[in-house]
């Protein structure tokens, strides 16, 4: 197959959106390391993510992975067998610790040619990751497309990073509700916001979008 396109967006100092293909990523920058969340679907988007990351930070290593979500097409990637720490929700640690030890022998990948064990670090509630250059606040949230959900907010940057539970473009939004109710509950402020899949895309748009879900005649 073709080599997978990684598209670059700047979102901010030290942030940037990952598209290119049907799954997007975001590249965060710290004083001395730089995390990424999602590598999406197979070994080679992972790796293709990972390499941009590289290419956009110079000098400073790629350290850490935030998973949005355990679904299939979210957790692809080599993440695990480039020596990344991988920050999930704190539901889905041990399916991530579980994964990681299982054997691919038809088409064996690259964790499977160079077997390590998992580093995970569970978030099982609203955690702060925070220096002079950066900082990005994951909120654990429950929706009905999963229980065990993070999002990522940049206060400063005014961006909000989620996956499946808005997407730009899609006909249908079912679980851009429970996402609005996370928005309100924490108080969020933000002005645009990078998607799972789609484009990255604005507040307004994503309320629009949430509106015309209603039946008409009903709040």
């Amino acid at each position: 197959p073709a080599a997978p396109t990684v598209a670059v967006e700047q979102m901010g100092k030290g942030l940037w959106f990952l598209s290119g293909g049907t799954h997007n990523s975001a590249v965060i920058e710290f004083d001395d390391h730089v995390t990424i969340i999602d590598t999406p679907q197979t070994e080679a988007r992972g790796l293709a993510v990972i390499a941009k990351a590289r290419e956009l930070v110079p000098g400073k290593p790629v350290t850490t992975l935030i998973n949005s979500h355990h679904h299939f097409d979210h957790t692809g990637g080599a993440a695990i067998a480039e020596g990344l720490t991988v920050i999930a929700h704190q539901g889905n640690v041990a399916f991530v610790e579980e994964i990681a030890k299982r054997p691919r022998s038809v088409t064996p990948d690259a964790l499977s040619k160079n077997p390590k064990p998992a580093m995970v670090q569970g978030v099982g509630e609203d955690l702060v990751l925070s220096d002079s250059s950066m900082s990005v606040t994951l909120y654990p949230v429950s929706n009905v497309h999963a229980e065990t959900m993070l999002i990522a907010y940049f206060p400063r940057d005014r961006v909000l990073f989620q996956a499946d539970l808005y997407n730009e473009g899609f006909a249908v939004h079912p679980y851009v509700a429970g996402l609005l109710d996370e928005i309100k509950k924490r108080n969020l402020r933000f002005d645009r916001v990078m998607t799972g899949h789609g484009k990255s895309t604005t507040l307004a748009q994503l309320v629009k979008d949430a509106a015309a879900q209603a039946p008409a005649g009903t709040n």
